[in-house]
């Protein structure tokens, strides 16, 4: 059985990189709203007045709420249906890498999610530097939507796994979707980002 977030931060004892999804199932956009404001934090992402590790990929950071919103207005979205979904990317806290360069990788991968618009915030506040995507559901070209499923993911961390490499660093074993996975939801992986998740503790 081969399991994503709890098994794989057990293998933290090595250096590398996990991607991860956060499944929110309220898709509301008040919600979507306070998701976008939490990863934007300067707090998390701000080590001084001058810098601050967050961008925009087809859209500006400051008004991502309005514009996500307003793309999924122009594709009819449905009540019920993913407006967007969250996903993280975070680093071994002994992975010699600079704030600058993981949120450099991060904004690689959002390549991934082609034509959204997505949200790129590196949270820079806990010992393991780990970037948020914030990403719209919605092709702003198309209107096509995004279906985040356990393949979707596979292909997200192999390509993690490819700029890892390109940057000098360590990924994981290859993901198969395939097999059994057993993944924290999303209180539970926030729980772990600050430390404060026992499951995650005694598997590390």
């Amino acid at each position: 059985v081969q399991t994503c977030a709890l098994p794989i931060l057990r293998h933290w004892k090595n250096k590398m990189a996990i991607v991860e999804s956060i499944p929110e199932r309220n898709q509301s956009p008040s919600v979507q709203n306070a998701v976008i404001n939490y990863c934007c934090r300067a707090d998390k992402t701000s080590p001084n007045e001058h810098t601050v590790f967050v961008s925009g990929v087809n859209c500006v950071p400051d008004l991502a709420q309005q514009s996500f919103f307003a793309t999924q207005k122009l594709y009819g979205h449905k009540s019920g249906t993913p407006r967007f979904y969250q996903y993280i990317q975070s680093f071994h806290p002994n992975e010699k890498v600079s704030p600058d360069t993981v949120h450099e990788i991060g904004l690689e991968l959002a390549k991934a999610f082609g034509k959204r618009e997505v949200i790129v915030a590196t949270h820079i506040d806990r010992e393991h530097i780990h970037n948020h995507f914030v990403v719209n559901s919605y092709d702003i070209e198309t209107g096509k939507k995004l279906h985040s499923n356990k393949f979707f993911l596979a292909g997200l961390r192999e390509k993690s796994d490819e700029i890892c490499v390109k940057y000098g660093l360590s990924v994981l074993k290859k993901y198969d979707p395939r097999k059994k996975s057993i993944r924290p939801n999303s209180k539970e992986y926030r729980a772990a980002l600050g430390g404060n998740s026992w499951k995650i503790k005694t598997c590390i």
